[in-house]
């Protein structure tokens, strides 16, 4: 596969996958606390106490006052009837929905690994604004890319005449517009001007009538005069086949290989691995390149893993993190090991026993220090 192919396809691959993923990142909506619903208070029961009638007390009362407004209406007798008077309704009351998690936003890819470390650090507001310019310079910057590419090709066609173009005055789009007017007269001014350009031309750049004439008489060939046939050589001719051939069976092999080094360059973009891929872009295309070259099969996971180890700033950042998670690992060990020490608990030792000065006492203690021999 070619220089080009592998650069195009690692550069398509990448605009395709994560060129654009920190301009196009939404900014992380700020979640309004939800304050869960408050319980609705039960009524409570009435209490049997010993009290006599006419001495309960003012608070078991109101505990035991309906909390529903909603008086029952009379039975036919006046009376109402408790039996038949609905309970008071209580509101169901519903969970509100948890609000669903928004990633924060990612640091822009045009900042330095230095300076995305510290977009943690900063405030959700300022997060917001800044992926909000970055998107808008995103799409700014793709709606020009038409207009880019057309002074571009402008550039490449005037370039060749532009010593031409300042002896003239030093305006390409002044000669270029010159030369399209003078080519639009020439299609569809009337006869009489296209003579009279054509003279304009003739007088202007020295062409002599004499080899005007021989010219316009040359685009007639004399009649009866055929042009004669080269005769065909067949060894030429099989050669200019076989390499016709052998640059088509190239060609499909390069567009196969790009085709299959542009699948591995997305897939591996999309893995997440690649989180410094803007950084060493151009440093994994040169790996790879020098590879092809040289025949050496080189991976784009090793190209890249080689690369940010070689750049000075991405190999900066990584050393920070692996001393972090270092210096993490070592302070949760530490807190393991004080954890598991204010765990153990000390025993007491076991008061000796008193003594007995007793003849059985006397006893017992030899017989325990002879069995102890």
């Amino acid at each position: 596969m070619s220089d080009d192919s592998i650069r195009d396809s690692l550069s398509s691959a990448f605009d395709k996958v994560g060129g654009t993923s920190s301009a196009s990142t939404p900014p992380a909506a700020v979640a309004a606390p939800v304050t869960p619903p408050a319980s609705q208070p039960q009524a409570a029961a009435p209490t049997s106490t010993t009290t006599p009638a006419g001495a309960q007390s003012t608070a078991a009362v109101d505990a035991a006052r309906p909390t529903s407004t909603t008086t029952p209406a009379p039975s036919e007798g006046g009376q109402g009837d408790a039996s038949s008077a609905a309970p008071p309704a209580t509101p169901a009351t519903s969970e509100a929905p948890k609000p669903s998690a928004i990633p924060p936003p990612k640091a822009p890819q045009s900042w330095r690994p230095a300076a995305r470390e510290k977009w943690a650090a900063l405030p959700a507001e300022v997060q917001q604004d800044i992926t909000r310019r970055e998107r808008e310079m995103a799409v700014a910057y793709q709606e020009s890319a038409q207009h880019r590419k057309l002074a571009e090709g402008f550039q490449r066609v005037v370039s060749p005449f532009a010593g031409m173009i300042q002896a003239e005055g030093g305006d390409p789009f002044k000669a270029v517009g010159t030369l399209l007017q003078t080519a639009a007269a020439l299609r569809t001014a009337p006869p009489a001007h296209k003579a009279q350009l054509v003279a304009n031309i003739v007088k202007t750049y020295g062409i002599s009538i004499e080899d005007l004439d021989a010219a316009l008489a040359g685009h007639a060939p004399p009649p009866g005069q055929q042009a004669q046939q080269q005769p065909v050589d067949p060894e030429a001719m099989a050669s200019r086949i076989r390499q016709e051939v052998i640059q088509g069976m190239q060609q499909q092999h390069r567009s196969t290989m790009g085709a299959r080094a542009q699948q591995e360059t997305e897939a591996f973009l999309a893995s997440g691995e690649a989180e410094f891929m803007d950084d060493v872009r151009d440093d994994v295309a040169d790996m790879m390149e020098l590879a092809a070259k040289r025949g050496v099969a080189l991976t784009l996971k090793d190209a890249y893993n080689r690369a940010v180890l070689a750049h000075p700033d991405v190999s900066k950042v990584l050393k920070q993190r692996e001393q972090a998670q270092q210096a993490n690992a070592a302070q949760a060990s530490t807190q393991r090991a004080r954890d598991a020490t204010s765990s153990i608990r000390t025993t007491p030792a076991a008061s000796p026993a008193p003594k007995d000065d007793s003849v059985r006492g006397a006893l017992e203690t030899a017989w325990a220090s002879a069995s102890g021999r």
